[in-house]
Protein backbone atom coordinates (compact mmCIF):
# COMPACT_ATOMS: atom_id res chain seq x y z
CA UNK A 1 0.00 0.00 0.00
CA UNK A 2 2.94 2.34 0.61
CA UNK A 3 3.71 2.34 -3.12
CA UNK A 4 0.19 3.59 -3.80
CA UNK A 5 -0.46 5.81 -0.81
CA UNK A 6 1.40 8.99 -1.70
CA UNK A 7 -0.83 11.99 -2.41
CA UNK A 8 1.05 12.49 -5.68
CA UNK A 9 -0.06 9.02 -6.85
CA UNK A 10 -3.69 9.77 -5.97
CA UNK A 11 -3.51 13.21 -7.62
CA UNK A 12 -1.94 11.80 -10.77
CA UNK A 13 -4.64 9.15 -10.97
CA UNK A 14 -7.35 11.81 -10.71
CA UNK A 15 -5.66 14.19 -13.16
CA UNK A 16 -4.85 11.40 -15.62
CA UNK A 17 -8.44 10.19 -15.71
CA UNK A 18 -9.78 13.72 -16.05
CA UNK A 19 -7.38 14.60 -18.86
CA UNK A 20 -8.12 11.42 -20.77
CA UNK A 21 -11.88 11.86 -20.36
CA UNK A 22 -11.62 15.39 -21.76
CA UNK A 23 -9.37 14.30 -24.63
CA UNK A 24 -11.54 11.34 -25.62
CA UNK A 25 -14.62 13.52 -25.27
CA UNK A 26 -13.14 16.08 -27.67
CA UNK A 27 -12.15 13.55 -30.34
CA UNK A 28 -15.51 11.75 -30.14
CA UNK A 29 -17.58 14.95 -30.32
CA UNK A 30 -17.44 15.35 -34.09
CA UNK A 31 -21.01 16.63 -34.30
CA UNK A 32 -21.42 20.01 -32.54
CA UNK A 33 -25.15 19.41 -32.17
CA UNK A 34 -24.38 16.42 -29.93
CA UNK A 35 -22.01 18.23 -27.56
CA UNK A 36 -24.63 19.37 -25.02
CA UNK A 37 -26.13 15.86 -24.85
CA UNK A 38 -22.72 14.23 -24.39
CA UNK A 39 -21.70 16.68 -21.67
CA UNK A 40 -25.02 16.07 -19.89
CA UNK A 41 -24.44 12.32 -20.20
CA UNK A 42 -20.97 12.62 -18.66
CA UNK A 43 -22.47 14.65 -15.80
CA UNK A 44 -25.07 11.92 -15.24
CA UNK A 45 -22.25 9.40 -15.28
CA UNK A 46 -20.43 11.28 -12.53
CA UNK A 47 -23.62 11.21 -10.47
CA UNK A 48 -24.09 7.46 -10.97
CA UNK A 49 -20.39 6.81 -10.47
CA UNK A 50 -20.36 8.72 -7.19
CA UNK A 51 -22.76 6.15 -5.71
CA UNK A 52 -20.52 3.29 -6.82
CA UNK A 53 -17.44 5.15 -5.60
CA UNK A 54 -18.97 5.66 -2.15
CA UNK A 55 -19.78 1.95 -1.93
CA UNK A 56 -16.17 1.08 -2.83
CA UNK A 57 -14.81 3.44 -0.17
CA UNK A 58 -17.18 1.94 2.38
CA UNK A 59 -16.90 -1.78 1.58
CA UNK A 60 -13.99 -2.29 -0.81
CA UNK A 61 -16.24 -4.13 -3.27
CA UNK A 62 -15.52 -3.25 -6.90
CA UNK A 63 -18.38 -3.91 -9.31
CA UNK A 64 -18.79 -2.99 -12.96
CA UNK A 65 -15.50 -1.19 -13.62
CA UNK A 66 -12.22 -2.76 -12.71
CA UNK A 67 -9.26 -0.78 -11.36
CA UNK A 68 -5.86 -2.10 -12.32
CA UNK A 69 -4.23 0.46 -10.04
CA UNK A 70 -5.93 -1.07 -7.01
CA UNK A 71 -4.83 -4.64 -7.76
CA UNK A 72 -1.65 -4.33 -5.70
CA UNK A 73 -3.74 -3.51 -2.63
CA UNK A 74 -6.34 -6.28 -3.13
CA UNK A 75 -4.64 -8.73 -0.70
CA UNK A 76 -5.50 -6.29 2.09
CA UNK A 77 -9.19 -6.60 1.18
CA UNK A 78 -9.00 -10.39 1.19
CA UNK A 79 -7.13 -10.58 4.49
CA UNK A 80 -9.41 -10.59 7.54
CA UNK A 81 -8.50 -10.25 11.19
CA UNK A 82 -10.73 -11.52 13.96
CA UNK A 83 -13.31 -9.23 15.50
CA UNK A 84 -12.60 -5.53 15.86
CA UNK A 85 -8.94 -6.09 15.04
CA UNK A 86 -9.97 -6.07 11.40
CA UNK A 87 -10.47 -2.29 11.62
CA UNK A 88 -6.70 -1.93 12.05
CA UNK A 89 -6.32 -2.64 8.32
CA UNK A 90 -8.79 0.07 7.29
CA UNK A 91 -6.22 2.89 6.78
CA UNK A 92 -4.19 0.69 4.44
CA UNK A 93 -7.27 -0.58 2.63
CA UNK A 94 -8.36 3.01 2.05
CA UNK A 95 -5.39 3.50 -0.29
CA UNK A 96 -6.54 0.98 -2.88
CA UNK A 97 -10.16 1.92 -2.34
CA UNK A 98 -9.43 5.56 -3.17
CA UNK A 99 -7.75 4.59 -6.44
CA UNK A 100 -10.60 2.25 -7.35
CA UNK A 101 -13.25 4.83 -6.42
CA UNK A 102 -11.62 7.45 -8.64
CA UNK A 103 -11.42 5.01 -11.54
CA UNK A 104 -15.06 4.03 -11.08
CA UNK A 105 -16.16 7.66 -11.06
CA UNK A 106 -14.50 8.42 -14.39
CA UNK A 107 -15.36 5.03 -15.86
CA UNK A 108 -19.06 5.73 -15.41
CA UNK A 109 -18.73 9.23 -16.89
CA UNK A 110 -17.04 7.81 -19.99
CA UNK A 111 -19.51 4.92 -20.13
CA UNK A 112 -22.54 7.21 -20.16
CA UNK A 113 -20.92 9.62 -22.61
CA UNK A 114 -20.26 6.90 -25.18
CA UNK A 115 -23.65 5.25 -24.61
CA UNK A 116 -25.32 8.60 -25.33
CA UNK A 117 -23.40 8.97 -28.58
CA UNK A 118 -24.23 5.43 -29.75
CA UNK A 119 -27.92 5.73 -28.86
CA UNK A 120 -28.20 9.02 -30.74
CA UNK A 121 -26.59 7.39 -33.77
CA UNK A 122 -29.19 4.60 -33.66
CA UNK A 123 -32.02 7.14 -33.45
CA UNK A 124 -30.51 9.22 -36.26
CA UNK A 125 -30.23 6.16 -38.50
CA UNK A 126 -33.93 5.55 -37.90
CA UNK A 127 -34.55 8.91 -39.54
CA UNK A 128 -35.45 10.76 -36.35
CA UNK A 129 -34.59 14.37 -35.60
CA UNK A 130 -35.29 16.96 -32.92
CA UNK A 131 -37.55 15.98 -30.03
CA UNK A 132 -38.27 12.58 -31.58
CA UNK A 133 -34.54 11.81 -31.62
CA UNK A 134 -34.17 12.93 -28.00
CA UNK A 135 -37.08 10.76 -26.86
CA UNK A 136 -35.85 7.73 -28.81
CA UNK A 137 -32.39 8.14 -27.31
CA UNK A 138 -33.89 8.24 -23.82
CA UNK A 139 -35.92 5.12 -24.63
CA UNK A 140 -32.85 3.20 -25.84
CA UNK A 141 -30.93 4.19 -22.71
CA UNK A 142 -33.86 3.40 -20.40
CA UNK A 143 -34.32 6.94 -19.14
CA UNK A 144 -38.05 7.34 -19.69
CA UNK A 145 -40.14 7.89 -16.51
CA UNK A 146 -42.13 4.67 -17.06
CA UNK A 147 -38.92 2.66 -17.39
CA UNK A 148 -37.49 4.15 -14.21
CA UNK A 149 -40.72 3.56 -12.31
CA UNK A 150 -40.72 -0.13 -13.28
CA UNK A 151 -37.07 -0.48 -12.23
CA UNK A 152 -37.82 1.25 -8.93
CA UNK A 153 -40.66 -1.13 -8.16
CA UNK A 154 -38.41 -4.12 -8.89
CA UNK A 155 -35.65 -2.79 -6.63
CA UNK A 156 -38.10 -2.01 -3.81
CA UNK A 157 -39.50 -5.54 -4.01
CA UNK A 158 -35.98 -6.79 -3.24
CA UNK A 159 -36.07 -4.97 0.10
CA UNK A 160 -33.34 -2.47 -0.72
CA UNK A 161 -33.03 1.09 0.55
CA UNK A 162 -30.69 4.07 0.53
CA UNK A 163 -27.63 3.96 -1.69
CA UNK A 164 -28.11 0.25 -2.40
CA UNK A 165 -31.59 0.98 -3.75
CA UNK A 166 -30.39 3.71 -6.08
CA UNK A 167 -27.50 1.59 -7.34
CA UNK A 168 -29.84 -1.35 -7.99
CA UNK A 169 -32.24 0.88 -9.94
CA UNK A 170 -29.33 2.12 -12.07
CA UNK A 171 -28.19 -1.47 -12.62
CA UNK A 172 -31.65 -2.65 -13.74
CA UNK A 173 -31.96 0.26 -16.17
CA UNK A 174 -28.46 -0.32 -17.53
CA UNK A 175 -29.13 -4.03 -18.13
CA UNK A 176 -32.16 -3.15 -20.24
CA UNK A 177 -30.00 -1.32 -22.77
CA UNK A 178 -28.91 -3.08 -25.98
CA UNK A 179 -25.90 -5.31 -25.36
CA UNK A 180 -23.78 -3.85 -28.22
CA UNK A 181 -24.15 -0.36 -26.77
CA UNK A 182 -23.30 -1.59 -23.26
CA UNK A 183 -20.18 -3.44 -24.35
CA UNK A 184 -18.86 -0.65 -26.58
CA UNK A 185 -19.52 1.90 -23.82
CA UNK A 186 -17.80 -0.38 -21.28
CA UNK A 187 -14.67 -0.62 -23.40
CA UNK A 188 -14.70 3.16 -23.83
CA UNK A 189 -14.97 3.66 -20.06
CA UNK A 190 -12.06 1.28 -19.49
CA UNK A 191 -9.97 3.24 -22.00
CA UNK A 192 -10.82 6.52 -20.27
CA UNK A 193 -9.35 5.14 -17.02
CA UNK A 194 -6.50 3.20 -18.70
CA UNK A 195 -7.95 -0.08 -17.39
CA UNK A 196 -8.44 -1.92 -20.68
CA UNK A 197 -6.45 -4.97 -21.72
CA UNK A 198 -3.09 -3.64 -23.02
CA UNK A 199 -2.43 -4.27 -26.69
CA UNK A 200 0.37 -4.21 -29.26
CA UNK A 201 4.06 -4.56 -28.42
CA UNK A 202 3.60 -2.86 -25.06
CA UNK A 203 0.72 -5.19 -24.29
CA UNK A 204 2.92 -8.20 -25.03
CA UNK A 205 5.62 -6.82 -22.71
CA UNK A 206 3.04 -6.18 -19.98
CA UNK A 207 1.64 -9.69 -20.29
CA UNK A 208 5.16 -11.12 -20.06
CA UNK A 209 5.87 -9.16 -16.88
CA UNK A 210 2.51 -10.24 -15.46
CA UNK A 211 3.31 -13.90 -16.09
CA UNK A 212 6.61 -13.50 -14.26
CA UNK A 213 4.81 -11.71 -11.43
CA UNK A 214 2.40 -14.63 -11.15
CA UNK A 215 5.41 -16.86 -10.51
CA UNK A 216 7.10 -14.33 -8.21
CA UNK A 217 4.29 -12.37 -6.47
CA UNK A 218 6.79 -10.10 -4.70
CA UNK A 219 7.47 -8.41 -8.06
CA UNK A 220 4.01 -6.82 -7.91
CA UNK A 221 5.32 -4.64 -5.08
CA UNK A 222 7.95 -3.32 -7.50
CA UNK A 223 5.88 -3.07 -10.69
CA UNK A 224 2.22 -2.90 -9.53
CA UNK A 225 0.97 -0.85 -12.50
CA UNK A 226 2.34 -2.81 -15.47
CA UNK A 227 -0.89 -2.81 -17.47
CA UNK A 228 -1.70 0.82 -16.64
CA UNK A 229 1.74 1.99 -17.77
CA UNK A 230 1.34 0.10 -21.05
CA UNK A 231 -2.11 1.65 -21.59
CA UNK A 232 -0.93 5.19 -20.79
CA UNK A 233 1.97 4.92 -23.26
CA UNK A 234 -0.27 3.35 -25.90
CA UNK A 235 -2.81 6.16 -25.53
CA UNK A 236 -0.04 8.73 -25.88
CA UNK A 237 1.11 7.05 -29.08
CA UNK A 238 -2.39 7.48 -30.52
CA UNK A 239 -1.70 11.23 -30.55
CA UNK A 240 1.89 10.87 -31.83
CA UNK A 241 1.46 11.48 -35.59
CA UNK A 242 3.52 8.59 -37.04
CA UNK A 243 2.01 6.00 -34.67
CA UNK A 244 -1.49 7.49 -34.71
CA UNK A 245 -1.69 7.69 -38.50
CA UNK A 246 -0.27 4.17 -38.86
CA UNK A 247 -2.88 2.78 -36.47
CA UNK A 248 -5.72 4.55 -38.27
CA UNK A 249 -4.62 3.31 -41.70
CA UNK A 250 -4.00 -0.19 -40.38
CA UNK A 251 -7.44 -0.19 -38.80
CA UNK A 252 -9.01 0.54 -42.18
CA UNK A 253 -7.03 -2.18 -43.93
CA UNK A 254 -7.17 -4.93 -41.30
CA UNK A 255 -10.49 -4.22 -39.62
CA UNK A 256 -8.78 -4.36 -36.21
CA UNK A 257 -7.95 -1.69 -33.66
CA UNK A 258 -6.24 -2.08 -30.30
CA UNK A 259 -5.86 -5.79 -30.95
CA UNK A 260 -9.61 -6.38 -31.40
CA UNK A 261 -11.96 -6.49 -34.41
CA UNK A 262 -13.63 -3.15 -35.08
CA UNK A 263 -17.29 -3.59 -34.20
CA UNK A 264 -18.18 0.10 -34.22
CA UNK A 265 -17.06 2.75 -36.72
CA UNK A 266 -16.92 5.35 -33.95
CA UNK A 267 -13.78 3.73 -32.52
CA UNK A 268 -12.02 4.03 -35.87
CA UNK A 269 -13.21 7.62 -36.26
CA UNK A 270 -11.77 8.34 -32.82
CA UNK A 271 -8.38 7.04 -33.91
CA UNK A 272 -8.43 9.31 -36.97
CA UNK A 273 -9.36 12.25 -34.76
CA UNK A 274 -6.56 11.49 -32.27
CA UNK A 275 -3.99 11.33 -35.07
CA UNK A 276 -5.27 14.58 -36.57
CA UNK A 277 -5.26 16.30 -33.17
CA UNK A 278 -1.70 15.10 -32.62
CA UNK A 279 -0.56 16.54 -35.95
CA UNK A 280 -2.22 19.90 -35.27
CA UNK A 281 -0.77 20.06 -31.75
CA UNK A 282 2.78 19.27 -32.83
CA UNK A 283 2.66 21.74 -35.74
CA UNK A 284 1.22 24.41 -33.46
CA UNK A 285 3.88 23.92 -30.78
CA UNK A 286 6.63 23.90 -33.38
CA UNK A 287 5.31 27.16 -34.90
CA UNK A 288 5.21 28.88 -31.50
CA UNK A 289 8.73 27.77 -30.65
CA UNK A 290 10.08 28.78 -34.07
CA UNK A 291 8.47 32.24 -33.86
CA UNK A 292 10.37 33.03 -30.65
CA UNK A 293 13.59 31.17 -31.47
CA UNK A 294 15.62 34.33 -32.26
CA UNK A 295 14.75 36.14 -29.03
CA UNK A 296 17.25 36.26 -26.15
CA UNK A 297 14.50 35.61 -23.64
CA UNK A 298 11.74 33.82 -25.62
CA UNK A 299 8.24 33.92 -24.17
CA UNK A 300 7.73 30.34 -25.38
CA UNK A 301 10.22 27.50 -25.73
CA UNK A 302 10.27 23.71 -25.59
CA UNK A 303 12.64 22.07 -23.12
CA UNK A 304 13.12 18.80 -21.31
CA UNK A 305 11.81 17.98 -17.84
CA UNK A 306 14.98 19.19 -16.14
CA UNK A 307 16.57 18.09 -12.86
CA UNK A 308 14.46 16.12 -10.39
CA UNK A 309 15.72 18.21 -7.46
CA UNK A 310 13.47 21.31 -7.00
CA UNK A 311 16.45 23.45 -5.92
CA UNK A 312 18.37 22.57 -9.07
CA UNK A 313 15.29 23.34 -11.18
CA UNK A 314 14.90 26.75 -9.56
CA UNK A 315 18.59 27.47 -10.09
CA UNK A 316 18.28 26.52 -13.76
CA UNK A 317 15.31 28.87 -14.20
CA UNK A 318 17.38 31.77 -12.84
CA UNK A 319 20.18 31.26 -15.34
Amino acid sequence: ANVLSGPITQARNLLGNLTNLMATGIVSARRPQDWPAQMAAAARGFGLGSRDAWDILRTGRITGARSLRAEAARPLELARLSGRLDYLLTPWRAVGRALAATDTLFFRAGYEQRAELLARLVARREGLRGDALTRRTAEILARLPAQRQAATQTALSEGLSGNDLQRRIADILDRSRPDPIRETARQFGLRVTFNQEPYGVLGAVARGINRISDEVPALRLIVPFTNVVANVVNEGLNYFPPAGIYRAVRGHLSGELEGRPITNDEDLYDQHAKAALGVLSMVGLWALAAAAADEDDPWFSISAVGPADPRQRNQLRLQ
